[in-house]
């Protein structure tokens, strides 16, 4: 290995322990080593938990909002988040072990009402919770991509159940 590449990768590995470090300190409930790149956690650090093993790439925001609920935003075992990517969780949001979620993601159990002729922002919030077996069934675009067959997680929680195995390989 080049030594300029192993001197980049033991800082990468030194900088995600500082941030292991940090986020424990804040009150993020990290359970096991997390590999954590350039992260965002705002705010109401106690409302995220992290299992062993996952691992968030550089961008990647985990934002809570609402009343303060241990274990709000749940990523489980293994999990990978991808770049710039938004998980946010008003009420319950979790993502089973060994997921894989690509870049440019946004996950939420929240959604603006979307009543015709009211102002979008004039309307409540409508909150529902988010698990594996509920998000939306995806479906092959190319040879190598895939998408979701809905645009928003608050409308796919009424997917089929096999809905989860398009999130998650674990039995």
């Amino acid at each position: 290995m080049n030594p300029l590449h192993a001197l980049v990768r033991l800082g990468g590995g030194c900088a995600s322990r500082v941030r292991n470090i940090w986020f424990r300190l804040l009150g993020v409930d990290i359970r096991g080593y997390v590999w954590l790149r350039r992260v965002s956690i705002p705010r109401q650090w106690g409302d995220v938990r992290l299992e062993a093993g996952v691992a968030l790439d550089d961008g990647v925001a985990l934002v809570c909002s609402g009343a303060a609920k241990p274990g709000k935003l749940i990523l489980g075992e293994r999990t990978y988040v991808n770049r710039h990517t938004i998980l946010m969780a008003a009420d319950h949001v979790v993502v089973g072990p060994d997921c894989l979620i690509g870049p440019n993601c946004y996950i939420t159990d929240t959604e603006h009402g979307t009543t015709e002729g009211q102002l979008v922002g004039s309307q409540p919030l409508r909150t529902e919770p988010v698990t594996p077996v509920e998000l939306a069934p995806m479906k092959r675009t190319d040879r190598r991509h895939w998408n979701h067959d809905t645009a928003s997680p608050a409308v796919a929680n009424h997917a089929p159940p096999v809905a989860s195995m398009a999130w998650s390989n674990s039995p």
